[in-house]
């Protein structure tokens, strides 16, 4: 039976505070990067395609959210047993973080739908496929029984803060920047949370 940990060795073991640095950390960089790309993608769609009718808009944001979003989940369910967790999360981190940062470096992509889609929605896939769902099992098996609720739920806490600050301030950062640099910083966070994910440990209780 493995020993109990009181609140105060919580919160001032090392260990235990690496490890809530890490899946916080990579929890609110993710809900940074994705709510403010979620709540702005509408206007994002627009500036791509400034022509398009509320219809088309509403077709080629169903299509990000079907094609890639949503496969993304199915292969994430698939795989999550199978393959060590911090690999899938990294993964998730690099590809999405790639594509957005070729969003803002590439020429083209801002101006023409099908390429913009593409790499968009690949970013889409891998967040879905990787953070989406691993920052919540990772903040789920890191911690001691004893202190799984204080853990998760501060994890749980910095993921909401990052929520808030992306929400807020991505329709702001794409008014006065631009989708570009937009893009750009979103990008930087998610590479970010490759930082945050070594620091955690590969849950113990999994053999892969």
């Amino acid at each position: 039976k493995p020993p109990r940990i009181t609140l105060r060795q919580f919160f001032t073991s090392r260990r235990m505070m690496l490890t809530l640095l890490g899946t916080g950390g990579a929890w609110f960089v993710f809900d940074v990067g994705s709510y403010g790309n979620g709540i702005s993608q509408p206007e994002i769609v627009k500036q791509i395609a400034p022509n398009a009718s509320l219809a088309g808009v509403t077709a080629i944001n169903l299509m990000l959210a079907v094609l890639f979003s949503l496969t993304g989940v199915i292969v994430c369910i698939l795989v999550m047993d199978r393959i060590p967790r911090k690999l899938q999360q990294s993964i998730g981190f690099v590809v999405a973080g790639v594509a957005l940062l070729a969003i803002g470096f590439v020429p083209g992509l801002t101006t023409s739908v099908l390429p913009f889609a593409l790499v968009f929605g690949t970013s889409s896939f891998f967040l879905s496929f990787g953070p989406n769902a691993g920052t919540m099992v990772f903040a789920a098996e890191s911690f001691p029984v004893s202190v799984r609720t204080t853990g998760h739920g501060l994890s749980a806490g910095l993921g909401k803060v990052g929520a808030y600050l992306g929400a807020l301030e991505g329709p702001v950062l794409l008014a006065h920047l631009g989708l570009k640099h937009t893009e750009l910083i979103a990008g930087v966070f998610y590479l970010a949370g490759i930082l945050f994910t070594m620091l955690i440990p590969e849950p113990a209780s999994r053999r892969f």
